[in-house]
């Protein structure tokens, strides 16, 4: 079953990228294999320090998306 939520994703230096998915391990195995090209700034990241270095959190499970993004990132 595919799970719906928002994530959060730390890199080396405390930059943090907040984003939502339909399907979250299908979206965190898609920065594993640097499937995120059109994300440039996360991807850049990954490229320089490596996956492994960077931690991928679910911060919450919700329907809401895009509501509740933007209530993280804010």
């Amino acid at each position: 079953m595919n799970k719906k939520g928002i994530y959060k994703i730390t890199n080396p230096n405390n930059l943090i990228y907040i984003g939502y998915s339909n399907d979250l391990k299908r979206r965190e195995n898609n920065y594993k294999l640097l499937k995120v090209k059109n994300q440039k700034k996360i991807y850049d990241s990954i490229i320089e320090f490596g996956w492994d270095y960077h931690k991928f959190e679910i911060i919450e499970y919700t329907d809401d998306l895009i509501s509740r993004e933007k209530y993280y990132i804010e």
